[in-house]
């Protein structure tokens, strides 16, 4: 898988395990995603694809606790410019 000192691709992870390890959460917007990166207690960056994606990435913005991008949209520079917004919102602490 791909991967760097910033960033890491990698199959299928207990989001539990996997996600209070990381700065930010990069995901379609599926309600599960979303409530286990607000678990975590990071930001979440949610790049919706269909059905319910863009409702929880609408709610994520509505809360402050991260940014949404239409998939269809995504561009390296959008992508690098949400996730600079991600890393600079306020996120409910969770402990």
């Amino acid at each position: 898988m791909p991967c760097s000192a910033s960033a890491r691709v990698c199959p299928a992870r207990s989001r539990a395990a996997t996600l209070p390890r990381c700065q930010v959460a990069v995901h379609h917007g599926g309600s599960g995603t979303v409530a286990a990166s607000v678990a975590a207690g990071i930001p979440t960056f949610v790049c919706s694809l269909v059905a319910d994606n863009p409702v929880w990435g609408a709610r994520v913005e509505q809360l402050g606790i991260g940014v949404h991008q239409r998939f269809a949209t995504l561009t390296p520079d959008t992508l690098a410019a949400g996730l600079l917004r991600s890393l600079h919102t306020d996120v409910i602490a969770t402990s």
